[in-house]
């Protein structure tokens, strides 16, 4: 299904009730209710460029996102993706900072912009993305 589209439930059957016992009185046709589907891609919030997918989410530590906050004392909420197309990143993997015992990590950059979108992080045998979630948008994705 096409970004924007949506889903038109049919028509459903509801009882009338009675305003003063509750009781019912009648059944009548009530009008379609319009769905939309939930949001599946996940883009930079600056260009748009699609970085991941719902389905990608995963829990690390017991929870998809986490609250953390850095050397320089800004905090940062992220969520937890197992990958990331839409995501480059840089740098030499680092040990010490690291939010997640036994992972090393390297910055998170959007493939389309280049601007910071969160960590890489990879530990043995593991690795997962840990992206910002304030510097992504929601869309819905071509099915």
């Amino acid at each position: 299904m096409a970004y924007g589209s949506e889903i038109t439930t049919p028509f459903v059957w509801a009882k009338d009730r009675d305003s003063k016992t509750g009781g019912v009185t009648s059944t009548q046709k009530v009008k379609p209710i319009r769905q939309k589907e939930e949001p599946d891609l996940w883009c930079c919030g600056v260009c748009n460029h699609p970085i991941t997918e719902t389905r990608k989410a995963i829990s690390v530590a017991g929870n998809h996102s986490h609250r953390f906050m850095n050397r320089a004392g800004f905090l940062f909420e992220i969520g937890c993706f197992g990958q990331a197309p839409g995501c480059d990143h840089q740098g030499v993997p680092e040990e010490d900072y690291s939010w997640f015992p036994g992972h090393t990590w390297r910055f998170a950059l959007c493939a389309g912009c280049h601007t910071h979108l969160g960590w890489r992080f990879d530990g043995e045998g593991t690795g997962f993305w840990g992206l910002i979630l304030e510097r992504l948008v929601q869309r819905l994705g071509d099915a």
